[in-house]
């Protein structure tokens, strides 16, 4: 199993649309930085068509992040 190396750090505010259980993480003071994404409600992901939510290898992410 991958472990994060990161600390977790706090964020400023926290957006659930209820919905569409969308949500938003905004992370700094100014609204500057910011993380959308939805949680997976049913068996297959209608925005997705994933079944059910699935953990992300680091690698991955680093690789949407350098892209």
């Amino acid at each position: 199993m991958r472990m994060a190396v990161a600390e977790w750090h706090p964020y400023h505010d926290l957006f659930v649309d209820p919905l569409s259980d969308a949500f938003t993480v905004v992370l700094n003071d100014a609204g500057t930085r910011m993380l959308r994404s939805w949680r997976h409600r049913e068996a297959v992901c209608s925005q997705c068509g994933a079944m059910g939510t699935e953990e992300l290898p680091v690698d991955d992410i680093a690789r949407v992040l350098d892209s």
